[in-house]
């Protein structure tokens, strides 16, 4: 059985020939953008170096998320095309099934497969198999600060698998993932082969775990973002002081912005220019810290929060900074759910950090993630 297969579902574009367990040829490169320029001419060339005709293919395949909405719906429109051009049967595969078709049948022997993959903003997308592959239930999206470890041995892989690490009983391999159009060929050909399933007849639909990314301009913070010095002390004192139950004195800030290395983001309303928001940061050597983050109770909920933590990840990016880490009180839920929105792992804890007026001190979680 010859299939073509291929995928463009997250940050690279691969393309894959194969006549039932061998691959004939095979092209793939890594990409954030560019595959709807990609992908057919990727498939032009494994047919050329196969010297294989489009009408001797028994079936095309193609992966249909989970993934970048951008990805899933170009790779099913580019392969959609080829089937309706060639007249051959389109077959959906899942990334987490080619994910988990690379992982070698030694490696999960005897235990659990879970496939973890980052779905940014605090998320991600899970799946668990059987040690012969079946699926044990639908792919879903997960928050990090929920997550739970299946029951029995187990072995996530992919770039989420480190959400689990220290879990009992879990093996974390947590290399960069992507989807191999080789996979993808190869589990097509076996599910739909001799003795297989039969060719499906309707073509295959993307799977969406959540609503699109995109949002309307009205919907987007409002604020104006700009990096200030020691003499916006005065306006961070005053932030400080409506948004923290701890605020610090203009004196320290001014002191703090006057150090190497130290910066102070400002949000200001877009339509009058008044500070709502803040972030400082501190930078040394390849790390830097998060050390306060704040918006005026007024316009909380309004993304101007996750808009700071983007601009501090961004200047560290631009920076050479190789990690931004920080510390958020254990019991201070709605910030360590931003955080975790975030892309922040806890790494660390320190005991008793923050007191609490008439009740115990409560620890500080050291929270980190690095910055590629």
């Amino acid at each position: 059985m010859k299939v073509l297969a291929l995928d463009t579902c997250l940050a690279s574009c691969s393309v894959a020939l194969c006549e039932d367990d061998r691959i004939l040829a095979w092209r793939c490169e890594a990409m954030r953008k560019g595959h709807a320029e990609r992908i057919v001419p990727m498939a032009q060339e494994v047919m050329g170096q196969a010297a294989v005709a489009w009408d001797a293919l028994d079936l095309i395949a193609v992966t249909v998320g989970p993934g970048s909405f951008t990805g899933v719906r170009v790779g099913l429109a580019a392969a959609r095309g080829m089937a309706l051009v060639s007249g051959k049967p389109l077959a959906g595969v899942t990334v987490m099934e080619a994910l988990a078709r690379a992982v070698p049948a030694e490696r999960r022997s005897g235990r659990l497969l879970l496939v973890a993959l980052d779905a940014r903003r605090g998320e991600l997308y899970l799946q668990t198999f059987d040690e012969d592959l079946r699926p044990l239930q639908r792919p879903w999206l997960g928050n990090r600060l929920d997550l739970a470890a299946p029951g029995g041995p187990c072995l996530a892989i992919g770039d989420g698998a480190g959400a689990f690490a220290g879990m009992a009983s879990v093996t974390v391999d947590d290399a960069a993932a992507l989807p191999d159009a080789r996979d993808v060929a190869l589990l097509a050909a076996t599910r739909y082969g001799p003795g297989g399933r039969d060719v499906p007849s309707a073509m295959p639909a993307p799977i969406y775990l959540r609503d699109a990314d995109a949002r309307r301009p009205e919907d987007v913070a409002p604020v104006v973002l700009r990096r200030e010095g020691a003499q916006a002390a005065p306006v961070l004192a005053d932030l400080h002081l409506q948004a923290m139950e701890d605020p610090w004195s203009e004196a320290f800030l001014a002191q703090l912005l006057a150090q190497e290395g130290a910066i102070a983001i400002l949000a200001r309303m877009r339509a009058d220019n008044r500070p709502v928001g803040f972030a400082l940061m501190r930078c040394v050597a390849d790390e830097a810290e998060l050390l306060s983050l704040g918006v005026v109770p007024q316009h909380r909920r309004e993304g101007i929060a996750q808009r700071l933590i983007a601009a501090c990840y961004d200047r560290c990016r631009t920076s050479g900074i190789a990690r931004l880490h920080l510390e958020v009180a254990e019991d201070n839920g709605p910030a360590r759910q931003l955080y975790a929105q975030a892309g922040y792992l806890a790494v660390g804890r320190r005991k008793g950090y923050y007191a609490r007026q008439g009740q115990a001190p409560v620890d500080a979680l050291t929270l980190a993630r690095p910055v590629p």
